[in-house]
C-alpha cells in the first residue's frame, strides 16, 4: 500500500528537472492542471520517471533491444525500473521527501475507523481468513475506498429508481475480480464492517459469470471476449474461440467489436446491473501503452441517444486517453482523445478519491450531466 501510494503522489507532485535530476518547485496540487502545475516547465515525478524508461512498441520498434527477447520484456524491464523510481518517491532521501506529510495523510485515510476494526478482523474470518481482501482486514485497512462505497449507497439511496437506469463495469488488468466480489457480497449481508446492518442491492454484486478480453490485432479478427472466465489466453494464441472451447465448453466467447460490444450488453438484466472484465494487458505492454491498445471501451452509435457511457479511471491524462481505448462498436474506429477526454473517459484522482468520501459521489453527478434524463447510464 505505500508503495501504491508513493506512485499517486509522483502523479500530482510537480517540479523542474536540471541536468536529468527532478527537484520539487511547487506546493502539493492534488488535482492537477488546477494550481501552478499549468506553469511551463514543470512536470510531475511521474513523468519524469516515465521519461527515464521509455517503453517501446511492436508496432513500431525497428528492433529489439540487445538482451531481451522481445519488446514486451523489454517494456516490463522498463516498468519495474519505473516503479523502483515512483513507489520510493517520498522515502527518506528520495527526491518528493519534502511531499512525505502528504504520504502519511493518505496512508491514514486508508485506515479503518478504530470503531471498525474489530468487526473487519471477524469479517476476515467469515471469507475465509485468506486473500487480499481479508489481509486488507485485518490489517485494519479498506479494500475498495469508502469514498466508493458511499457512492454504491448513493446509488441505492432513493429506493433504486436511480439504480435501474445505472450499469457498472469493473474492469481491471489483474485478477482482484473475486475480492471485490467478496466485498460487495459481504454489503448485500449486511455484513460490512464499516456499514453494519446496512445492506447494499443485489443488483449492485458481482456474481458469475465474469470475463476476459483477448487481443492479438489491431482489427476486428484480433479482438475476442470470453465470458464465464478470466483465465487470459497466451499472447501466442491463434484462435481463442478454439483456445476456450477446449478449456472449458461452458465458455461462450464473442470475437470483433461488434459483438463483444453486444456480449457485454447482454450480461445486464433487471437483477444484474454489475459485471466484471479482465482486460488484456500483454497487448497494452507490447504496444508501449498506447491509446489505441489498453482497456476497450465500445460505443453504439446507434444508441447515442438512450446509453451515456463513461469510463473512469485513474490512468486517464488530460491530453491522452492512455489506458483506454475508445472505439465505435460498428467497425471498430479510434474515437481521438480530444472527442473522448471528458466525454466518454474521465481521470478519477487518487489523492481526493481517497481522503473525500463524496468524491465519486460528485464526479457521477457532474458526468451524469452530460446525459438526458431518459438516458440510460453506463458508468
Amino acid at each position: 500500500m505505500g508503495d501504491t501510494v508513493n506512485y499517486l503522489l509522483a502523479e500530482v507532485c510537480y517540479g523542474s528537472i536540471k541536468d536529468g535530476v527532478w527537484s520539487a518547485v511547487t506546493p502539493f496540487v492534488p488535482r492537477p492542471g488546477e494550481e501552478s502545475s499549468a506553469d511551463a516547465g514543470l512536470v510531475t515525478y511521474k513523468w519524469h520517471g516515465d521519461q527515464t524508461f521509455p517503453y517501446l512498441s511492436q508496432a513500431t520498434a525497428e528492433s529489439v533491444p540487445e538482451g531481451f527477447k522481445d519488446i514486451s520484456s523489454f517494456n516490463k524491464f522498463q516498468k519495474k525500473e519505473r516503479k523502483k523510481l515512483q513507489s520510493s518517491f517520498t522515502n527518506d532521501g528520495h527526491e518528493g521527501s519534502s511531499f512525505r506529510p502528504h504520504f502519511n495523510q493518505v496512508m491514514s485515510a486508508l485506515e479503518l475507523p478504530e470503531e471498525c476494526r474489530e468487526a473487519a478482523k471477524r469479517a476476515s474470518d467469515e471469507i475465509g481468513g485468506t486473500g487480499l481482501l481479508a489481509e486488507f482486514w485485518k490489517d485494519g485497512k479498506y479494500f475498495l475506498l469508502p469514498s466508493f462505497l458511499e457512492f454504491l449507497l448513493f446509488l441505492q439511496s432513493d429506493g433504486g429508481g436511480l439504480l435501474n437506469n445505472v450499469n457498472i463495469v469493473y474492469r481491471t488488468f489483474g485478477e482482484d475480480i473475486h475480492e471485490v466480489a467478496k466485498e460487495l457480497n459481504m454489503f448485500k449481508k449486511g455484513m460490512h464492517p464499516c456499514f453494519p446492518g446496512v445492506q447494499l442491492d443485489e443488483r449492485l454484486c458481482l456474481s458469475d459469470p465474469h470475463g476476459v478480453f483477448f487481443r492479438n490485432g489491431e482489427g476486428s479478427d484480433g479482438l475476442a471476449l470470453a465470458i464465464g472466465t478470466i483465465d487470459k489466453a497466451p499472447r501466442d494464441c491463434n484462435d481463442a474461440v478454439a483456445f476456450y472451447a477446449e478449456k472449458n465448453p461452458h465458455i461462450v466467447v464473442a470475437a470483433g467489436f461488434s459483438q463483444c460490444s453486444e456480449m457485454i450488453k447482454q450480461q445486464f438484466s433487471e437483477k444484474r446491473h454489475a459485471i466484471a472484465l479482465r482486460d488484456y494487458w500483454d497487448w497494452w505492454s507490447a504496444h508501449g501503452e498506447s491509446d489505441t491498445s489498453g482497456k476497450l471501451l465500445l460505443i453504439d452509435q446507434s444508441k447515442a441517444e438512450t446509453e451515456f457511457h463513461a469510463f473512469i479511471d485513474d490512468h486517464v491524462e488530460s491530453d491522452h486517453a492512455h489506458i483506454v481505448d475508445v472505439r465505435i462498436a460498428s467497425d471498430g474506429s479510434v474515437v481521438p482523445p480530444q472527442e473522448s477526454i471528458n466525454e466518454v473517459i474521465f481521470r478519477s484522482e487518487p489523492f481526493p478519491a481517497i481522503t473525500d468520501r463524496n468524491y465519486f459521489i460528485d464526479m457521477f453527478v457532474r458526468v451524469t450531466k452530460k446525459a438526458s434524463a431518459a438516458s440510460a447510464a453506463a458508468l
